[in-house]
């Protein structure tokens, strides 16, 4: 009975593979995740690899020439964890710094939730913990610090698990 639940479990997790994860999570049956390089704690080249509940912004080529790009509007859902982080691999040859705003309904604006600096080459990470981070609407924006080339990856995933 195990050995077919589990065969069920691992079609489902080529569809959707959350389900996967959550089974491991469930179980003793560990699932593999690939290593990634940390030059320190928030600063590595590569993804963090801890799967996110919900994928809320993925843009592998975020580029601009005229010193700044800002993402389009992004929604956190209830459920699906009380931490987003922010992840931007800098591609371009100057710093970059990155900003994560949050929509305050009481003000109707939004406001710098959390925002950190990455330098040419690198990535780095940061997760913002606020009260109700969980839910409401976001958006990033990337400026180029002392130039007008904005390149490089970036990421906004909304999870439970924390890495710092």
């Amino acid at each position: 009975m195990k050995k077919r639940l589990l065969a069920i479990v691992m079609m489902m997790g080529v569809l959707c593979p959350s389900v996967l994860c959550a089974y491991a999570a469930d179980t003793n049956d560990a699932v593999e995740q690939p290593v990634t390089a940390t030059e320190n704690e928030g600063e590595t080249t590569l993804w963090p690899e801890i799967m996110p509940l919900a994928m809320l912004y993925d843009e592998s080529n975020t580029t601009s020439t005229t010193g700044s790009t800002r993402t389009s509007t992004f929604t956190a859902t209830a459920g699906n964890g009380g931490i987003i982080r922010t992840w931007y691999r800098n591609d371009a040859s100057l710093t970059a710094k990155v900003i994560l705003y949050k929509y305050n309904s009481s003000t109707k604006q939004y406001k710098n939730v959390s925002n950190f600096t990455v330098g040419s080459g690198k990535g780095k990470w940061t997760e913002y913990k606020g009260t109700g981070a969980s839910t409401g609407r976001y958006y990033v924006t990337v400026e180029a610090v002392g130039g007008k080339t904005v390149k490089g990856y970036l990421r906004v995933v909304q999870t439970t698990e924390s890495l710092s």
